[in-house]
């Protein structure tokens, strides 16, 4: 249980799970072709933007010797 504690507390999972929502919501909701495209190359953009600043802002932190939990 403790496992998906932290995953649901993931700042990188929220963000994945977001972006796969948003993505899912254009297809379903059958979106004009050029606007999906708009949206799902900024939502991709977004989303890999924040997982990596979050996983860069944890490697300075281990680094530091400050590693979260």
């Amino acid at each position: 249980m403790d496992a998906l504690r932290k995953l649901f507390s993931s700042k990188r999972f929220i963000a994945a799970v977001t972006a796969i929502a948003v993505l899912v919501l254009v297809d379903f909701l059958n979106v004009e072709e050029d606007l999906a495209v708009q949206i799902t190359s900024k939502v991709m953009t977004l989303t890999l933007a924040l997982i990596g600043s979050y996983t860069a802002t944890d490697m300075v932190l281990a680094v530091k010797g400050k590693k979260k939990e």
